[in-house]
C-alpha cells in the first residue's frame, strides 16, 4: 500500500499487543485478522476478477464468522477491488460478486458447524461486561456517579451505549462515502502521493509504492482502518486485543504512526500475565479519566481547522 514494509511488519506482527494477547493469550482475533488480511490481499492483487472477488468474499465471510465486527471492512473491500473508473454500475457488479462469496461462507459454515445461526443470538451478550475501557461505557458510569450525588439512579450505561452505536452507524456511512468520493475524484494515473491529504506523506512512499493501483488501494484500506478504529472506540465493550483490529490495517496505510502506537502499546498492559484485568479494579478513576480524555479529544478536534 505504499508504506515502508519493514515498519508495517514491526507494527502489525512484533508489537506487544500481538505477543501478549494474540499469541500468549491465544485469542481468536488472530484467526479473524488472518482471514481478513488474506481477503483484502486477494482483492488488491486481483482487482475486478470475479473468481478473486468470490474468494475474497469467502475469506471475509469466514472472518465475520469468527468476529462479527469484521463486517465493517467489507464495503471498503469492494472499493479496493474495483479497477478502472469508479461508477455505480461497477460498484454494484463488484459488490454482487463479493457479497456472493461472503454469504456462501456464512451459510456453509453455519450449516457444517451444526450450530446454525445460533451465533447471531450470541452477539446480544457481547455487551454484558461493563468496563471503563469502552468510552461509551465510561461516560455512562460518570453520568451514573453524578446522578448518585443527587440521589438519582439514571442507569445511563445502556442509553449511552445505544447512542454510541447509532453514532457508529453514521460514522461508518460517512467514512465509506468519503472514500468513494476520493476514489471518484482520483486521476487514473495518480501516484500514492495523490491518495488524499490525510493518507500519504510522500517521503514515506518507497519504490515499491509507485503506481495508480497503490494509490487507490491505499484510500480504500485506510478507510477500512479508520472504520475499525471507530468500531473499537464506540463499541459497548473494549478489551486490549480489540486494538489489534485497526492496528493491522493502520500499519499498512498510516503515514504517521505515533497517534496509535502509544495507545496500543499501553493497552497491552491492561490485562496482566496472571489474567488480572486492571479495568475491573480501577472502575471509578478509570471512568473519570476516560471521560476526561474523550472530552479533551473532542475539544481539540473542534478547535482545529478542518483539512
Amino acid at each position: 500500500a505504499g508504506v515502508p514494509a519493514r515498519r508495517a511488519v514491526w507494527l502489525a506482527l512484533a508489537g506487544p499487543l500481538v505477543g501478549v494477547h494474540l499469541v500468549a493469550g491465544a485469542h481468536n482475533d488472530a484467526v479473524m485478522l488472518g482471514l481478513l488480511l488474506c481477503g483484502l490481499l486477494v482483492v488488491v492483487r486481483r482487482p475486478g476478477r470475479p473468481a478473486a472477488l468470490l474468494l475474497a468474499g469467502a475469506l471475509l465471510g469466514l472472518a465475520v464468522t469468527v468476529k462479527a465486527s469484521a463486517v465493517v471492512v467489507v464495503p471498503f473491500a469492494v472499493l479496493a477491488g474495483m479497477p478502472g473508473r469508479y461508477t455505480v454500475r461497477a460498484l454494484l457488479r463488484h459488490c454482487g460478486w463479493l457479497a456472493g462469496g461472503l454469504l456462501a461462507a456464512l451459510l456453509v459454515t453455519s450449516a457444517v458447524s451444526g450450530l446454525g445461526f445460533g451465533w447471531v443470538g450470541g452477539l446480544t451478550h457481547s455487551g454484558d461486561s461493563e468496563q471503563w475501557t469502552s468510552p461509551p461505557t465510561a461516560v455512562g458510569f460518570v453520568i451514573d456517579y453524578a446522578g448518585a450525588l443527587v440521589g438519582r439512579d439514571p442507569q445511563a450505561v445502556p442509553v449511552v451505549r445505544a447512542v454510541a452505536l447509532l453514532l457508529l452507524a453514521g460514522v461508518l456511512v460517512v467514512l465509506w462515502w468519503r472514500a468513494w468520493q476520493t476514489l471518484c475524484r482520483l486521476p487514473e494515473d495518480a501516484g500514492p502521493e495523490l491518495a488524499g491529504p490525510a493518507l500519504v506523506a510522500s517521503k514515506l512512499v518507497g519504490p515499491e509504492g509507485a503506481g495508480p493501483r497503490v494509490a487507490r488501494s491505499r484510500v480504500a484500506l485506510h478507510g477500512a482502518a479508520v472504520a475499525l478504529v471507530a468500531t473499537v472506540v464506540l463499541s459497548p465493550v473494549f478489551h486490549p486485543w480489540y486494538a489489534t483490529w485497526p492496528l493491522a490495517l493502520l500499519a499498512l496505510t498510516a503515514a504517521r504512526t505515533t497517534w496509535f502506537v502509544l495507545p496500543t502499546a499501553a493497552a497491552a498492559f491492561l490485562a496482566l500475565p496472571d489474567g488480572t484485568n486492571l479495568a475491573r479494579v480501577t472502575k471509578a478513576p478509570g471512568a473519570l479519566a476516560m471521560t476526561a480524555l474523550l472530552l479533551t479529544v473532542l475539544v481539540r478536534t473542534a478547535r482545529r481547522r478542518p483539512r
